[in-house]
């Protein structure tokens, strides 16, 4: 078996959670059709696949916050500034990267992110007193293809 060295997200697939690794896929059981299939692709197979199903949008949600991986071009607005509630106490409503439009159809929308929700961290980096410029910068030039984004609800 090969070795695991990043994991994106957990996807559900045919019922089963599954952990998608840009290696390979390794299911948390074994005893399901899900599993048994995954370990029978070749292992350039699964990555195609992985791929594109974060392409496609999926995302992780805990009620507060949603981390997605999306494929570039996401299909959202952003500005900074907004009139959400301040998500942290330090930072005022003119620091807030605020998404103000979404593309149903993109990755992003896709993936459940919502008009009003404010972006906190784009590759685990914070965004919450950042400038605008300096992260659509960091997205275009700096990040892979694929890009983890965390949002977070107003309340």
């Amino acid at each position: 078996m090969k070795n695991i060295f990043y994991v994106s997200i957990v996807f559900l697939v045919f019922g089963i959670l599954l952990p998608c690794c840009c290696d390979a896929w390794v299911p948390l059981s074994r005893s399901s059709y899900a599993p048994r299939l995954a370990w029978r692709l070749p292992t350039n197979r699964r990555y195609k696949i992985c791929n594109n199903m974060i392409g496609t949008g999926f995302s992780f949600e805990d009620g507060e916050q949603i981390l997605v991986s999306v494929q570039k071009p996401f299909g959202i607005v952003l500005e900074q500034g907004g009139d959400t509630n301040s998500i942290d106490e330090n930072a005022t409503n003119d620091d807030q990267i605020v998404v103000t439009e979404v593309d149903p159809n993109g990755s992003v929308g896709r993936a459940g992110v919502r008009t009003g929700d404010v972006l906190v961290a784009v590759q685990n980096a914070s965004t919450i007193s950042a400038d605008l410029t300096e992260v659509l910068d960091f997205i275009a030039n700096k990040c892979p293809r694929v890009v983890n984004l965390r949002f977070q609800r107003p309340n």
